[in-house]
């Protein structure tokens, strides 16, 4: 017998190592006279977050009840770290774990003018392109959608493929990727393609290494999703052009990992039967309770927090959650 519908997640998982710089980067750097770069900061506050596109989409989608699957790699510190506990077991790990290897991780220092370095580790996420998508699922899987979150690109290109070939409708996420995919890839990847979500900033690079348009895109990838940060969405369905309001947060303390909250609630929303603009509000409630804590998966909200909200904003959910 086949489970209840699933979304399959393929992202990164990661360990967030936030610091402050109480001075400014640009009076403690040196360029010095040989043109060698010196620079040494002394950082205050460091606070560790789970973090990685996977991670956060799938925390978002378990806050939702969804049938999540999340398919990535990580090294030992991952269990050693806790990190499996924060889905509670509503998210079933299909995880190739290293031993010899280290998880992701991201080092980003900020300064007094939010001024930010960051220098971000792969590890394990640089085995992903072995991985086999059939022989990771089960004969009573019911997947009914996959998002392809940001990862080496190499296995994202190998993910689109395979989706394709196993008829699974996908969802593609390059987010700062993007900018390493060529044309002949992003050329290839455009008719495998079911949904698009990027921010603006990364649909313009979109474009432009397509040497495209949104007229022409349109006409290819039947939904395309731009995020707009704090101004909402607009949705490209079909030819028809929706916009989709914010949902108000009650405060705004860090806005990381929002546009990961919208993706899980977006992913839900599909999964429940919604309409591909309810969804989208679906997403924006989702990426509003993001922001009201630190990182992407600071946030917790029940099922009737969710209803509320978006009842505020968008009237009643057209479906249960």
């Amino acid at each position: 017998m086949k489970k209840n519908p699933q979304v399959l997640v393929l992202g990164s998982l990661a360990f967030d190592h936030i610091m402050e710089f109480p001075f400014l980067f640009s009076k403690t750097i040196v360029l010095e006279d040989n043109k060698n770069l010196n620079a040494a900061f002394t950082v205050k506050n460091m606070t560790i977050l789970r973090g990685g596109t996977g991670g956060n989409i799938s925390y978002s989608l378990s806050l939702l009840n969804a049938n999540c699957i999340l398919i990535s790699a990580a090294g030992k510190d991952f269990y050693e770290r806790g990190y499996d506990r924060c889905f509670q077991d509503k998210v079933d790990l299909r995880i190739d774990i290293y031993d010899d290897k280290y998880t992701a991780a991201a080092y980003i220092i900020s300064d007094i003018d939010n001024n930010q370095i960051t220098a971000f580790h792969e590890g394990a996420l640089l085995t992903l392109y072995n991985i086999n998508l059939k022989s990771k699922l089960k004969p009573d899987d019911n997947i009914q959608i996959a998002i392809n979150a940001p990862d080496p690109i190499e296995a994202m290109m190998n993910y689109s493929y395979q989706l394709h070939d196993l008829g699974i409708p996908m969802v593609f996420d390059p987010g700062q990727q993007i900018k390493l995919f060529t044309k002949k890839q992003l050329e290839e990847i455009v008719p495998l393609t079911s949904y698009l979500i990027v921010n603006s900033g990364e649909f313009q690079l979109f474009e432009r290494t397509l040497e495209t348009s949104i007229i022409q895109l349109k006409e290819q990838i039947a939904n395309i999703i731009v995020t707009l940060g704090n101004t909402g969405s607009v949705l490209y369905h079909k030819g028809d052009k929706f916009t989709i309001p914010i949902a108000k947060a009650d405060k705004v303390v860090d806005p990381t990992g929002a546009g990961d909250a919208f993706r899980g609630g977006f992913l839900k929303g599909i999964l429940s039967g919604f309409s591909i603009k309810e969804a989208c509000q679906l997403g924006a409630v989702m990426g509003s309770f993001c922001v009201e804590a630190p990182g992407g998966q600071g946030h917790y909200v029940t099922i009737a927090d969710v209803e509320k909200r978006y009842k505020t904003f968008f009237g009643k959910l057209p479906a249960s959650l």
